[in-house]
């Protein structure tokens, strides 16, 4: 596995922040007022004077030591005030990721929490700023390497400082958290009737006030916002395509199928029929594995909603048409919303337990986009590809893919039994940091015992019968090791978050493990987790072909 540095940062597609340009901005009475409007968010710190921005639709008062994060493509006013000349700093701050083409795999990237910023926010307590921008605009032509590495640390300092305020939650209102509070019940009663005047209640303010406060809040009228979440959760029964239009109409609140098809109309643009038929093309996933199954599909998504940890490798089954975006899943549900709208997103894919795992639920993405709730661990990789398929109305291909993967499986099947070795017992073990855990019939354990026909031990078998393709993998200590014996044993490790397998090697040098049939007799695989844990169709491919490389020694294509 590479381990360096450049490699497993690039991976992880943070943004490469750059100070793309620094300016003095001086207000006199000669010249009372400087306007400017900036493609990228930026730093303005006030270093003498004091002066009035206008920007967002609001005044600012600043004075020396002040400062304001600007938004991106936000028009600004700056007004010196009476007391004579103002003299400020605007750090231009660059979001994108440079060199991203470089990167090994898809080019998604994550958004800045720079960019998430949406209305000017106040840099309170920091009255360092001025300074270090004026340091920063004095240095800016630097003449040795020296002072360009003394000016990368400036800047970074600087940004430590920013980050913060774009990661915080947008409050400028004191009423924002009952407005939360409002919105939340109108997302979970959303088929009810609910009037402008109970929300308002809820909010705590009049009911005139409340439809400027919960457009400020959620960039919709409280009208608006209650209409998209009914279609997009008609939307998610119409993929379903179980219930009749009159009755999905009663359950997102309408009181028959013509208004429905009237209101839907006016929102897409198209009938629902139109949309049950047509196919989905801007889609985002939930979690990289359903990002799989989507290119696999030839949709490429637009958004990327992944765990910190994750990475789409590119496989040259997969052709990746375009990059995806990047979100971090634990970001706030706001912050979610905004990338699902921004991206312009028809249709999430996901399953309900990942969105839970993460504080989110379709109750509070719906306004942006409808679910297609994908069960993870209650059906298996092929019944979620085929559900996918529908769901973005590519069923053909899914179906081709699947009928070409279980003529290589019957192939590989055959060539396992021809030489003997369908009956034997493979033990698939994966050493974690503090856990051993025996695999079961997903993952790894599909291949080598739904694909190629080989035995797990006792306990594995006893709790697939039971649980089906719903058993994951169970805990065995150390003195239950012999009870998951067999003639052959996979070993994954999985290095605790320092990257040391000191404990796979303390298993290794145990009694337990040298009284092993499958380690006596030297038939145990070493194997990374990379290869042999991903859950998704491609891997699955790629997986059985190397357990036939194992098992027989000698690569495998059908």
């Amino acid at each position: 596995m590479d381990q360096t540095f450049g490699s497993e940062w690039e991976k992880l597609r943070f943004p490469l922040y750059s100070a793309q340009r620094i300016r003095s901005v001086y207000c006199t009475a000669n010249t009372p007022v400087q306007k400017w409007k900036e493609a990228s968010p930026s730093l303005l710190a006030v270093r003498d004077g004091s002066g009035t921005l206008q920007a967002g639709g609001n005044a600012y008062d600043l004075g020396a030591g002040e400062a304001l994060l600007l938004p991106a493509e936000e028009a600004a006013e700056l007004r010196g005030g009476p007391g004579g000349p103002l003299h400020a700093y605007l750090l231009v701050i660059g979001t994108g990721m440079a060199g991203a083409a470089a990167v090994d795999g898809p080019g998604g990237l994550r958004p800045s929490s720079l960019d998430a910023v949406r209305q000017p926010r106040r840099i309170s307590g920091d009255a360092g700023l001025a300074s270090q921008l004026e340091e920063l605009f004095v240095h800016r032509l630097p003449r040795t390497e020296i002072r360009h590495v003394q000016n990368q640390l400036l800047f970074h300092q600087l940004l430590l400082r920013l980050l913060p305020h774009g990661q915080a939650k947008q409050a400028p209102d004191a009423e924002l958290p009952s407005m939360e509070r409002s919105v939340a019940y109108l997302e979970e009663r959303f088929a009810e009737e609910v009037t402008r005047e109970r929300l308002a209640e809820i909010a705590g303010v009049s009911a005139s006030h409340y439809t400027r406060l919960f457009k400020l809040h959620t960039g919709f009228t409280p009208s608006d916002y209650w209409s998209r979440l009914r279609i997009n959760r008609a939307k998610e029964l119409l993929l379903g395509g179980a219930d009749s239009l009159r009755d999905i109409a009663h359950k997102v609140g309408y009181k028959d199928e013509f208004y429905l098809s009237r209101r839907f109309k006016l929102q897409e643009g198209r009938s629902p029929s139109e949309f049950r038929s047509r196919k989905v093309e801007r889609v985002a996933a939930w979690l990289a594995p359903y990002a799989v199954h989507l290119r696999l599909l030839g949709v490429e998504p637009e958004l990327l909603i992944a765990d910190s940890s994750e990475f789409l490798k590119p496989e040259a089954e997969v052709p990746a048409a375009g990059a995806s975006r990047l979100i971090a899943a634990d970001e706030p549900p706001e912050t979610i919303r905004a990338a699902l709208l921004d991206s312009r997103i028809e249709l999430i894919v996901g399953a309900s337990p990942h969105l839970e795992r993460y504080g989110q639920s379709a109750s509070r993405l719906r306004v942006a986009a409808p679910l297609a709730d994908i069960p993870w661990m209650e059906i298996g990789w092929k019944d979620q590809l085929s559900l996918i398929a529908r769901a973005v109305q590519r069923t053909e291909r899914a179906d081709a893919w699947l009928e070409a993967f279980d003529r290589e499986e019957r192939a590989a099947r055959e060539l396992v039994q021809a030489r003997g070795l369908a009956g034997q017992t493979v033990s698939i073990l994966v050493a974690k940091p503090g856990r051993l855990l025996a695999y079961g019939a997903r993952n790894a354990g599909y291949v080598f015992y739904r694909s190629l026909g080989m035995l797990p031990p006792p306990p594995v078998r006893e709790e697939m019968e039971r649980r089906i393709d719903q058993f994951h993998s169970m805990e065995v200590g150390l003195s239950e090791l012999g009870r998951c014996d067999g003639d052959r044993l996979l070993l994954i490790s999985v290095p605790d978050k320092h990257g040391s397998i000191g404990h796979v090697e303390e298993l290794l040098q145990s009694d337990a493990w040298r009284g092993l049939r499958a380690v006596q007799r030297q038939a145990v695989y070493r194997a990374e987790e990379d290869d042999w844990i991903p859950y998704n169709p491609v891997s699955i491919q790629l997986q059985l072909r190397r357990a036939v490389q194992l098992l027989l020694g000698e690569p495998f294509r059908a």
